[in-house]
């Protein structure tokens, strides 16, 4: 049926939707007479004809227009990229904008919206770091990766001690 221009809808809609779709069907989800159908599937289903059915019956309005010959594939090509350049334009509040309509609507993807577990990477160095066995705890509210004694200038007394002791 791919870039069948006279093709009947009501028989793309069947194809599609793995039923039986009447004439009559497809002429209510147009809003017009089965005549006044059958005369545009003479002339040739228009493109509103093509969008408008597809939505009415859930199937992609994009995928209708190039299975019916008004967009090929090389136009898809064009929006993909078009729609790649768009995102990377985009502002970060407009990003943050976009991710929160998408929350509030239920459309976002589960890895937005679902809880994070305590091995994920954006909350694993939010943990508790372990106490240091030869100090204090690790964990101080400044030190978010547990590195309390990383870059600590202080004099290492007890280590100094046994350095002298040895010598």
């Amino acid at each position: 049926m791919v870039g069948s221009v006279n093709a009947n809808l009501d028989e793309y809609l069947s194809a599609q939707l793995n039923r039986r779709v009447s004439r009559e069907e497809v002429a209510l989800a147009l809003g017009v007479s089965v005549a006044t159908l059958g005369r545009r599937k003479a002339d040739r289903f228009s493109a509103d004809d093509v969008i408008t059915a597809a939505r009415r019956f859930d199937i992609s309005p994009i995928a209708a227009l190039v299975d019916f010959g008004y967009l090929t594939h090389a136009d898809l090509e064009t929006l993909s990229l078009s729609a790649d350049t768009t995102l990377t334009a985009a502002s970060d509040l407009e990003l943050a904008e976009e991710m929160l309509r998408r929350v509030r609507d239920g459309g976002a993807h589960d890895d937005l919206t679902a809880p994070l577990d305590d091995q994920h990477a954006s909350v694993r160095h939010l943990r508790p770091a372990p106490v240091h066995p030869n100090g204090p705890a690790a964990s101080d509210p400044h030190d978010m990766l547990g590195l309390a004694d990383a870059a600590d200038d202080t004099p290492d007394w007890e280590r100094e001690d046994e350095e002298r002791e040895r010598d």
